[in-house]
């Protein structure tokens, strides 16, 4: 089996409350490196990327859209060039954690002003499992948001 680098991206300066920012560590602390090994994968942890905490950033506007846009787009490009090294090296780059719902859409929205969008693929992870349809109706909005729809 090949190699599994495991790259950790504690952002929590989207989310609307403090501690998402946990989520790598305690997917860690679930097991995630042994049962990896377990499957005959080799396993690597990278650690996490440097991100700022938001007592660190100074606060955004009452009313700001694009709340901590210039620190999530530099922890972005961090976790970017991270990811591009590890495959680089024939590695799998497994990010834990990263950008929320609102950044997701924000992003697509920033494809379509570009008018740079030539395709999009969406995938679906595991519908078998979404009893309640809400993979597929994110998907749908993130494509309606690449394609224009502003949801801000």
């Amino acid at each position: 089996m090949g190699e599994i680098a495991i790259i950790g991206a504690p952002v929590d300066l989207g989310a609307g409350r403090r501690g998402v920012d946990m989520g790598p560590s305690a997917i860690r602390y679930a097991g995630l490196q042994e049962r990896l090994e377990a499957l005959g994968h080799r396993v690597r942890d990278m650690g996490n990327i440097t991100v700022p905490l938001a007592e660190q950033i100074d606060a955004p506007v009452p009313g700001e859209k694009l709340r901590y846009l210039e620190p999530l787009v530099a922890i972005d490009k961090a976790l970017a060039q991270q990811v591009r090294a590890v495959a680089a090296e024939g590695a799998f780059p497994l990010v834990l954690g990263g950008i929320f719902y609102r950044e997701a859409h924000l992003a697509m929205e920033l494809v379509a002003d570009s008018g740079r969008l030539i395709g999009l693929d969406l995938l679906e992870v595991n519908p078998i499992l979404d009893h309640h349809n809400v993979t597929a109706e994110l998907a749908v909005e993130f494509a309606l948001s690449a394609l224009g729809q502003r949801i801000f």
